[in-house]
C-alpha cells in the first residue's frame, strides 16, 4: 500500500484470526514519542491524507459490486429467483459495461452485470405481503435488511480494537424518515449494486469473504490469538463462536463458483488476482465517490479448504477493482499460502504504483436519480470515506 490510500484486511476463515491489517497511509509511531510528540501529532492530524484515520475499522464506503454476491445469496434464499434466473443486460435500467446477458446467477456474478442485479433487488423488495395480499416494498425491504445484517453488514464487528464503525444497511424506518411523502423500489434501486445508501467497513468486507469461504458461517474477526503463558494459553469464548447467516447451505456453492469464474474464466472481471497453482475466488467492485472511482476486491483461496480471505480497498484509483485491488489481493494470497511471492516483477509493478488521485479532490454537482439510472459512472458524494452518500457504479 505504499503511495496509496485505502486498506487491506485478511482473515483466516476457519478461526476468524486477522492475518493482515493495514490502513494506508500510515505513519512512524516514533513521531508520537519524545518532546516533539505534540507538534508531530498536530501535523499528522492536519495531514489531508488522514494517516491517523484507521480505515480498516472506521472508513464507511460504498461496497460497489462486491455486494452483488450478498444480493444473489439473499434472493436465492428468499426464493424470489432460482439458480438459472436470467435477465437481459438492459442499460436503460442502469449503466453497465459491455458483455452478454447473464442467464444464471453464477454468470451474473462473473460478469458483474448491473441490470441483472437491478432485477434481483427488485424481486427482493417488491414482494407480496401475506397480510395484505399486495406488493409491499416495506415488507420486502424489512426481510432484506434482516438477511444482510445476519451476514455481518450494518452491525458492529466485535473485534478486539476500539472505534469500530458498523457501516449502514438501510431499513424501512430510515427511508420513512428520509422520504416522508413515500418511497418504493424505484426510489432505492441504487442499493442493488452496492451504492445508494449501503455502506460497509473493510473489516466487514473481509469477514464477508470469510463467510462465503466457509459456506455460511463466520467467527468474529480478532487480532489477539490468545492470552496467558504458553502452557495455559486461552482465547476469549466469543472468538470461538460460529455465527450463521441462516442462508440455506445449497446456495453457497453458486456464489463460490461465480467468484471462481470472476478470476479464471473469460468474461470475468478479476483475472489479475489469479495466482498460478491456486484456485483463487474473488469479486471486483468499482465504487464511485467524488473524483476517481475506488478500486475494491474481496477474495479467498484456495476454493476448497480456504486458508485466507482478503478485502482490498484502494481509494480514488482509476481503473476499477480488477485493475488495482485485485492484483494486490492476489499478491497477499500468494505470499501467505506459498510463503513467498514468486512473481517478483509483478509484485514490483504494484508496489511501486501510485494510482490514487491526488488530494484535494474537487467537489462536483450531484445529478438526480433519473440521471444516475442511465449512466455507468454518475453520482458523487464527499472525499471523506466515512461520509459517502449515494452513488452508482461498476464492474
Amino acid at each position: 500500500m505504499k503511495n496509496k490510500r485505502g486498506s487491506i484486511v485478511a482473515i483466516e476463515p476457519s478461526t476468524g484470526e486477522v492475518l493482515c491489517f493495514v490502513s494506508a497511509p500510515s505513519y512512524d509511531p516514533n513521531l508520537l514519542a519524545g518532546r516533539e510528540r505534540g507538534n508531530n501529532y498536530k501535523k499528522l492530524l492536519d495531514d489531508i491524507s488522514k494517516p491517523l484515520f484507521n480505515r480498516a475499522l472506521m472508513a464507511e464506503y460504498p461496497p460497489g459490486s462486491i455486494f452483488k454476491i450478498a444480493q444473489a445469496l439473499v434472493a436465492l434464499d428468499m426464493g424470489v429467483i432460482g439458480p438459472n434466473a436470467g435477465f437481459a443486460c438492459d442499460k436503460g435500467l442502469v449503466g453497465c459495461h459491455n458483455h452478454p446477458s447473464a442467464s444464471t446467477v453464477r454468470d451474473g456474478i462473473k460478469m458483474s452485470c448491473n441490470p441483472y442485479f437491478y432485477r434481483v433487488f427488485q424481486k427482493e423488495v417488491q414482494q407480496l405481503n401475506p397480510k395484505t395480499g399486495k406488493i409491499d416494498s416495506k415488507y420486502g425491504l424489512a426481510k432484506w435488511t434482516a438477511a444482510m445484517k445476519r451476514m455481518g453488514f450494518g452491525v458492529t464487528m466485535d473485534i478486539d480494537l476500539p472505534s469500530v464503525r458498523k457501516g449502514h444497511i438501510p431499513d424501512t424506518n430510515f427511508y420513512n424518515r428520509w422520504y416522508p411523502s413515500g418511497w418504493n423500489f424505484h426510489t432505492i434501486y441504487s442499493n442493488s449494486i452496492g451504492q445508494g445508501e449501503v455502506m460497509v467497513v473493510p473489516i466487514q468486507m473481509a469477514n464477508f469473504a470469510a463467510l462465503v469461504a466457509n459456506r455460511g458461517w463466520y467467527i468474529t474477526p480478532h487480532l489477539v490469538k490468545g492470552y496467558g503463558d504458553e502452557t495455559h494459553r486461552k482465547i476469549y469464548s466469543k472468538y470461538l463462536q460460529k455465527h450463521y447467516s441462516l442462508i440455506a447451505s445449497s446456495w453457497w456453492n453458486i456464489a463460490v463458483e461465480g467468484m471462481w469464474a470472476v478470476v479464471h474464466e473469460g468474461g470475468g472481471t478479476g483475472h489479475r488476482a489469479d495466482v498460478p497453482g491456486l484456485d483463487v475466488c474473488g469479486k471486483t467492485g468499482t465504487a464511485e465517490n467524488i473524483g476517481a472511482d475506488h478500486s475494491v476486491f474481496i477474495s479467498f483461496a484456495p476454493k476448497i479448504n480456504p486458508q485466507i480471505a482478503v478485502s482490498v480497498y484502494v481509494e480514488n484509483a482509476r481503473g476499477g477493482g480488477g485493475t488495482w485491488a485485485a492484483p494486490i489481493a492476489g499478491l497477499i494470497i500468494e505470499k501467505y499460502i506459498k510463503g513467498k511471492v514468486e512473481r517478483e516483477a509483478f509484485e514490483k509493478t504494484y508496489m511501486e504504483a501510485a494510482p490514487c488521485q491526488a488530494l484535494p479532490l474537487v467537489r462536483v454537482s450531484k445529478p438526480n436519480k433519473k440521471a444516475s439510472a442511465s449512466s455507468n459512472e454518475t453520482t458523487q458524494s464527499t472525499s471523506q470515506p466515512t461520509e459517502n452518500k449515494e452513488n452508482t457504479t461498476e464492474n
